[in-house]
């Protein structure tokens, strides 16, 4: 099922999406379908991996795939990452007006490069949904797609440990306006 793989691809909890699918099916009384899934999808000890992400947002290919392929996609991550670092080296250069909002750049060569790698993913959110305001994250969004939820969070969680590290309060939702969706832009 493709939906549960981009599910899986985009770290969403799979398992809820599969109690949900058995559960529109009507089950023989004599198969214990639920309590068999969710005994399977909620034993303790099993954790998900966090999916490997390119500039912070988007989900690695993996499995079995052609050398070539392979080396393709590996460009592509590399030019990808190297937009964004250049992106953010540019913003914080210019002085504009969202990387204030990022807070200081840690002095620490460990948190430094944390701190980087969060801003390069804000720099990449940015980018992606083409967003040219003084906010990091751009406005609020209203009814918009799954992916850029997704992006959105994962944006927001880079925007708190910029902050964390360089010691500040986490950002307030009360400091971004709520406006309609961006237009999301490939990559």
């Amino acid at each position: 099922m493709p939906f549960l793989t981009n599910a899986s691809a985009s770290a969403l909890n799979s398992s809820l999406y599969v109690v949900a699918i058995i559960g529109s099916f009507p089950v023989r009384p004599s198969y214990p379908t639920r309590p068999k899934v969710n005994q399977h999808c909620s034993k303790p000890g099993r954790t998900r991996k966090p999916p490997r992400l390119i500039a912070g947002l988007i989900p690695t290919a993996s499995g079995p795939m052609s050398p070539d392929m392979r080396q393709a996609l590996t460009e592509c991550q590399n030019l990808i990452e190297r937009r964004a670092a250049t992106l953010l080296d540019k913003a914080i250069t210019a002085r504009e007006p969202w990387t204030a909002r990022l807070g200081p750049k840690p002095d620490e060569p460990r948190k430094q490069a944390a701190w980087l790698k969060a801003a390069r993913t804000i720099a990449a959110y940015r980018d992606r949904y083409q967003i040219s305001d003084n906010y990091p994250l751009g406005p609020k969004f209203r009814d918009t797609n799954v992916r850029q939820k997704i992006d959105s969070a994962r944006g927001r969680a880079a925007l708190t440990q910029t902050l964390r590290l360089g010691n500040l309060q986490s950002p307030t939702e009360a400091t971004r306006p709520t406006v309609v969706v961006h237009q999301e832009r490939g990559f």
